[in-house]
C-alpha cells in the first residue's frame, strides 16, 4: 500500500477544469492605452500576468510594495523623453532579487541603445513590439520558461521523521512526498518521479543500503541521487557501503537539518536541469518524441493502477507550409518556438508537452477527464490564434487543430495516439482551427 501521499503535485485544478496558469508578474510602463493593452493582451497568452502603469512615478511606488519577475518599460513618458531609461536604475535597486529591465522605443539610433545599456537595461526592443522574439528574450533573461519545482521523496520508517524533512524541504521549494513503507518503494518512484531520494539508513526490515540496490534494479532509477541520512557517526563510517549502494552522500542527522535539506535540494535541481537537457528539444524546450512516449506509457501504468483517467491531445499548426513559404524557414522555426512555449507556460507543471514532430505536438493531461481536456485545448488554440507575429514589417496570425484521445476508453498508448491523431485530422477536414474528440 502506497502511503503518506504528501505530494503536492497534483493538478491545482487549472488545466483540468479548462482554466489556464499565469507563470510571472510583469509590470509595464507604457503611457498609451493602445499599446498597453497589446502588448499585455500578447504577453497574457504566453502565462505571463501583467500589471500596467502610465508612468514611472506608480510603478515605482508599486515597487516598493512588491517586486514583479521583470519590468517592461517604454523609454518616452509623462516624466520626459528618457524617462524609462533615468528610472531603470531605481528599478534595478528595489527588491531583494531585481527585477529583469527591458526597454521599448521608437528609437533605433546607437546613442540611446548606449545610453540604455549603461543604466543597466537588460533587453531592448523597438515599436512595433514583436512579442514572440519578446518572450523569447525573456525565457532567457528569466532562465527559461517555468521550471516545475524540484521533487524529493523522504524514505523513513519513523513517520515523524519523514513528515520534519519533508516540511522543510516544502518551506524550501521542493515538492516532497514522504514513504514509511519501504516494499512500495518501485511503484512510488514511478508514480511520483522524484529527482532526488533522502533515504534513512537504519530500517527495521531492510537497510538503506539494500533499499538503495533495489531502487537502481529499475534501469530509469540509475540517474537519481540518492541522500542517505544517518542516526550516529558509526553509521556514517560507512561511506563506502553507501557508495556501492549507489549513493552520493552519506550525511549524519545531527548535521543540521536545513544542511540536510539544502544537499537534497541541490541534487534534485542538478538532477532534474541534466534530465530536462536529455529529455527535451533543443530548439523548443519541449520533451523529444522517444520521451513524450515513455511519459505517456509511464502515465498509462500509473492512472491504469489507480483506476484514474487522462487526455492525450495531438496539436498541429494550420497551413504552416504557407508560413514557411511566405515568411521563411526563420520565422517559421519561430512560430513553432512560440506554440511551445504557449503550451509548456499556460498549462500545470504535472501536464506534459512533446515536440512530436516538425509543427506537431503531443500534450498530456493527467487527472483529467475528455471534457475538461477539450475546454483545456479549446482555450489554448483560442489563445495561439490571438498571437500576432512580426516578419519584416508584416504582421500576421496563425492558428493551430487539435484532436484528443482520453484514457481508460484507449487503453493502449499506440491506438490512444492513433486516435488522437485520426481527431486531429478530422479538425482539419473541418476546416482547421478547431479540436475535436476521439
Amino acid at each position: 500500500m502506497m502511503n503518506d501521499a504528501a505530494d503536492d503535485s497534483a493538478r491545482d485544478a487549472v488545466a483540468g477544469q479548462g482554466e489556464l496558469s499565469a507563470f510571472g508578474l510583469v509590470f509595464l510602463i507604457e503611457d498609451s492605452p493602445t499599446q498597453a493593452n497589446y502588448v499585455s493582451q500578447q504577453l497574457g497568452f504566453f502565462g505571463y500576468e501583467v500589471e500596467v502603469f502610465g508612468n514611472v512615478t506608480d510603478a515605482l511606488e508599486a515597487l516598493t510594495q512588491y517586486t514583479p519577475l521583470v519590468v517592461i518599460t517604454d523609454i518616452n513618458l509623462p516624466e520626459g523623453p528618457l524617462a524609462g531609461l533615468q528610472a531603470t536604475p531605481q528599478i534595478k535597486a528595489s527588491g531583494a532579487e531585481p527585477p529583469v529591465v527591458v526597454a521599448l522605443s521608437s528609437h533605433t539610433d546607437f546613442q540611446t541603445r548606449l545610453t540604455a545599456v549603461r543604466v543597466g537595461v537588460d533587453g531592448y526592443h523597438v515599436k512595433p513590439v514583436n512579442v514572440p522574439a519578446l518572450v523569447e528574450r525573456l525565457d532567457r533573461l528569466t532562465s527559461g520558461w517555468p521550471d516545475a519545482p524540484p521533487r524529493a521523496l523522504v524514505i523513513d520508517d519513523r513517520k515523524a521523521q519523514a513528515h520534519v524533512f519533508a516540511s522543510a524541504l516544502k518551506a524550501d521549494g521542493v515538492i516532497a512526498r514522504t514513504l514509511t513503507e519501504p516494499d512500495a518503494v518501485l511503484e512510488v518512484i514511478e508514480e511520483f518521479q522524484p529527482d532526488a531520494i533522502l533515504l534513512d539508513v537504519e530500517m527495521p526490515n531492510v537497510s538503506g543500503f539494500e533499499l538503495a540496490h533495489v531502487i537502481r534494479q529499475a534501469p530509469a532509477n540509475l540517474a537519481i541521487p540518492i541522500v542517505f541520512v544517518a542516526d550516529d557517526e558509526a553509521e556514517v563510517a560507512g561511506r563506502l557501503d553507501a557508495l556501492s549502494a549507489g549513493g552520493e552522500e552519506l550525511l549524519s542527522r545531527r548535521l543540521h537539518r536545513d544542511w540536510i535539506v539544502t544537499v537534497v535540494r541541490r541534487r534534485a535541481i542538478r538532477s532534474r536541469k541534466m534530465r530536462q537537457q536529455i529529455l527535451c528539444d533543443s530548439m523548443t524546450g519541449a520533451l523529444k518524441h522517444s520521451a513524450l512516449k515513455d511519459e505517456l506509457t509511464r502515465q498509462i501504468a500509473v492512472h491504469a493502477r489507480e483506476g484514474r483517467e487522462f487526455c492525450f491531445a495531438m496539436v498541429d499548426i494550420d497551413k504552416f507550409k504557407s508560413v514557411n513559404d511566405t515568411y521563411g524557414h526563420a520565422v517559421g522555426d519561430r512560430v513553432i518556438v512560440s506554440l511551445s512555449r504557449l503550451l509548456t507556460k499556460n498549462l500545470d507543471p504535472a501536464d506534459s508537452v512533446g515536440r512530436y514532430g516538425g509543427e506537431e505536438f503531443g500534450v498530456l493531461l493527467p487527472d483529467c477527464g475528455l471534457e475538461a481536456g477539450m475546454a483545456t485545448m479549446d482555450a489554448l488554440r483560442e489563445r495561439f490564434g490571438r498571437v500576432r507575429h512580426i516578419s519584416d514589417g508584416r504582421v500576421f496570425q496563425t492558428t493551430f487543430s487539435s484532436g484528443v484521445a482520453c484514457f481508460p476508453a484507449i487503453q493502449d498508448m499506440d491506438r490512444l495516439i492513433e486516435r488522437a491523431d485520426a481527431a486531429l485530422y478530422e479538425s482539419k477536414k473541418g476546416g482547421r482551427n478547431r479540436v475535436t474528440a476521439a
